[in-house]
């Protein structure tokens, strides 16, 4: 007759009782790093996440984030707007109370520089009043059109080239304004886009240049 030896197995068996599974006992280790990873669950530590890197040449820059019509992301990117800025001069705000406009100068593109301006009340007034004119066009012709004319009032000089001043003792002169617009109006699509994109970015330097903070005397 034979003899029969009962076998005993090594590491995790059937649990018998009544929750049933399978039941095995970790080493002191691996319970060490099961109890770690529980706690960085339970409560997660920002220091312990490493840095990630982003691609900002792929992200639009949030001065156009709620456009319905925002430019292509390869000219309004947050990455090249921060290289853009780093080579410009600072907005002179004291010019605005010398000259009664703030000016900066600005590269587009290779060979074409421009020098943006802010406007008066007068002109910015004007500028909406002409709207009328096209107001039973479609609303994506309006709203280029008033880009254009933004533009063209908004533009100090071309290349160096001054153009144009708008006002005549204190009010918009008609056929000066026309000079402009004509002006910008024959640029190409794409040449007009950019000179959009860093007019936008251009009002947002004036206007963090002029936010509370900096008027605040004492």
């Amino acid at each position: 007759m034979s003899t029969h030896h009962k076998v005993t197995k090594a590491g995790p068996t059937l649990d018998t009782g009544n929750a049933g599974g399978i039941s095995f006992t970790p080493s002191e280790a691996t319970q060490q790093a099961i109890n770690a990873i529980a706690e960085q669950m339970q409560s997660p530590d920002a220091d312990h996440v490493g840095p990630v890197d982003v691609d900002e040449s792929t992200i639009l820059d949030d001065a156009f984030t709620n456009m319905t019509s925002p430019p292509s992301v390869k000219i309004a990117n947050k990455a090249f707007r921060k290289k853009l800025e780093g080579t410009l001069k600072p907005v002179d705000v004291s010019t605005l109370f010398l000259k009664g406009e703030i000016t900066q100068e600005v590269p587009i593109l290779r060979g074409f520089t421009v020098e943006f301006r802010t406007l008066s009340s007068a002109e910015d007034l004007f500028i909406k009043q002409r709207l009328t004119e096209v107001k039973a066009e479609v609303v994506r012709y309006v709203e280029d059109r008033f880009m254009i004319m933004q533009l063209a009032a908004h533009l100090y000089s071309i290349n160096g080239e001054k153009l144009p001043t708008c006002l005549v003792e204190g009010k918009v002169a008609q056929d000066k304004f026309n000079e402009r617009f004509e002006r910008v109006i024959n640029l190409p699509v794409n040449v007009v886009e950019r000179l959009w994109v860093h007019w936008v970015w251009f009002q947002t330097r004036v206007n963090d240049m002029l936010d509370d903070d900096f008027l605040t005397v004492g």
